[in-house]
Parts: structure tokens; C-alpha cells; sequence
């Protein structure tokens, strides 16, 4: 296949209206998105709007691209995983497919659709204003609910420190950021550090934070949102903060206003402040060290951003 082509659509909608009750009309389907992928990762995959038998179960339809055949499939995967470590309420906020599976060895999903945040500069002022204290506190709930503060000595090894080093020996970034993973595995080793794990959902920006439609809505999912796309999720090992800090970026949040949250994080996983970016810094690595289909200079970008971001915040004290 070339751009996914009309032919396998069809097929696999009618596979999929065969197996569900819900109904879904293919000479309706829209694509989602630039088709080309210019402005996308090579794994990202192909995604249409997918309109139901009613209203409510209208949806967005993703499919894997043929060279990366399990990207959805294990997007899902991460999102139960996700789900199952969180309490009933604050799970009801990680988007569940109505609908996944196989087809022609392509993984797919379906997902239940719900509105994205405005692209009018007003309405999406109010919606993030809206948005910010509900999602601060999911963030903190659910680094309560799955926070690992026992770590054992071979986890620290195969999770905590090959990260830092990553960071550490990465000719292309700066001297700043190389210090601060240095100063990490230096207080790592003597035991004045010692790292904690929590649920990361490693893309948690605006983007992947949709609103709940009314006719869609939950009575469990008291927060009015859900999060979409867990395919980079880690829901073992995953490095406290680094989510935060992608969400106050993308807001474009005030840094007196994220100091306040950066602060507030730290106390419920009682860690110090400045032991934060220690965190932020493992995360970083970790990605370094699975860049796959990732551009390079994306990368190097954010880190010096995210790096940068958390110096403002002058938690260092």
C-alpha cells in the first residue's frame, strides 16, 4: 500500500461493523491530519474521522502504517496498562478504544471521538484557564496512585543510570544539561539521590488532551477530559515531573503559576524540589536512548528546552 488506500478502509470498516453493534459509515470517512506526514514521525499513523449510526458513536479511526505494524496495538496496550494501575476515577480520564484488533496484520483501534481544545486564540484562552487546575490535579493523582518508591538495585541499574549517562556523554548537548546528569549519577552513586518511578505518559501536551462530549460523557470521569495517545507510554519505570513539564510548556503557562504546581508536585511524591530535574533528566535519556523514528534535532531541542524551562522555575534552592 501506498497512503492508505480505499479498497483496505472499506474492508476493514465492514470487518469492524461485523464484530460491534455500533455501525460505522465508511463513504463518510474523512482523513485526519496532513497525509503526506511532513510534519509527522514515520511511525505516526494513519487516522480518519469515522462518523457512527448515531452521533454518539461517532469516532476517529487509527491505523498502524505498514512498516510499523504494532504501533496501535501497542498504544492500546500502554493506555489499559495505564488504566489499571489508577483509581476507577482518576482511569476514567485515559481514552479506552471501542473497538481494536488486527486486520491484514495492521493493528487498529477505534476510538470514541471527543473535541479537541479551540483553535480561536479567545476560546482556547478560556478552555486552558478551565483546563489547567483539573488536569494539575490528575497529574498529581496519578503519581500518587502509582509511584514506586522502592526501587531495587538492579532496576536502578537497567532504568535509572544508563539514562543519565546517555545524558551525560551526549556530545551534542550543552555543558549546562551535561552538569546536571553528571551532579545526578554523582549523588545517585552516593546515595543523596534516590530516584522514584511513576505512570509517564511521555506526550502530554494540549494536543493529546481532548474534551469530553456530552453525549459521550462518563459519570466516572468527573475531570471533563481524557488523555489520547499512549504509545510512548511508560507504565513501569517512568520518570516523575517530565509530563508536567510538556503540559506547562504547551500551555505557555506562567512560571510563577508552575511554580507553584512544580512545588506542589514535589510534596505529594515527597521528593525535594530540587531533586527534580534529576528526574527530568532520566526521562530525557530514556527517549535518547530509543529515539527510533524520533528526529534527532527535535530531541536535542527539547532537552535544552525542557532543561531550561525547569532553570526558570529556580527550584534549585
Amino acid at each position: 500500500m501506498q497512503l492508505q488506500n480505499k479498497e483496505y478502509i472499506r474492508d476493514l470498516v465492514d470487518h469492524v461493523n461485523n464484530l460491534t453493534n455500533k455501525k460505522y459509515n465508511f463513504q463518510r470517512l474523512k482523513p485526519i491530519g496532513d497525509p503526506s506526514f511532513k510534519n509527522e514521525t514515520l511511525d505516526s499513523p494513519y487516522k480518519y474521522y469515522l462518523p457512527g449510526d448515531k452521533p454518539e458513536n461517532d469516532a476517529v479511526l487509527m491505523v498502524s502504517r505498514e512498516a510499523f505494524p504494532d504501533f496501535i496495538e501497542q498504544a492500546v496496550n500502554n493506555s489499559r496498562k495505564a488504566h489499571d494501575l489508577l483509581s476507577d476515577q482518576l482511569s476514567s480520564v485515559v481514552l479506552e478504544p471501542a473497538s481494536d484488533g488486527r486486520y491484514r496484520n495492521l493493528s487498529y483501534a477505534i476510538w470514541p471521538e471527543h473535541r479537541p481544545i479551540s483553535d480561536s486564540r479567545l476560546i482556547r484562552k478560556l478552555q486552558k484557564k478551565w483546563l489547567d487546575p483539573k488536569v494539575f490535579t490528575w497529574l498529581n493523582g496519578i503519581a500518587k496512585d502509582s509511584m514506586n518508591q522502592n526501587i531495587d538495585e538492579k532496576s536502578v541499574d537497567q532504568f535509572v543510570s544508563p539514562p543519565l549517562e546517555c545524558i551525560a556523554t551526549n556530545p551534542h548537548l550543552s555543558d549546562n544539561i551535561h552538569s546536571y546528569a553528571t551532579k545526578a549519577l554523582r549523588n545517585l552513586n552516593t546515595k543523596k539521590w534516590t530516584p522514584i518511578t511513576v505512570l509517564q505518559h511521555s506526550d502530554f501536551w494540549l494536543g493529546n488532551i481532548l474534551f469530553l462530549k456530552k453525549n459521550n460523557r462518563s459519570s466516572a470521569n468527573t475531570f471533563g477530559f481524557c488523555v489520547i495517545d499512549w504509545g510512548g507510554a511508560q507504565t513501569q519505570y517512568g520518570a516523575p515531573v517530565f509530563d508536567l513539564v510538556r503540559y506547562c510548556m504547551s500551555t505557555n503557562i506562567s512560571i510563577s503559576r508552575a511554580r507553584e504546581e512544580f512545588l506542589r508536585y514535589a510534596k505529594t511524591i515527597q521528593i525535594e524540589p530540587r531533586e527534580l530535574i534529576y528526574h527530568l533528566i532520566c526521562a530525557l535519556g530514556q527517549i535518547g536512548m530509543n529515539l527510533e523514528q524520533f528526529p534527532e534535532n527535535r530531541y536535542l531541542k527539547m532537552c535544552e528546552g525542557n532543561v531550561s524551562f525547569m532553570q526558570a522555575l529556580e527550584l534549585e534552592v
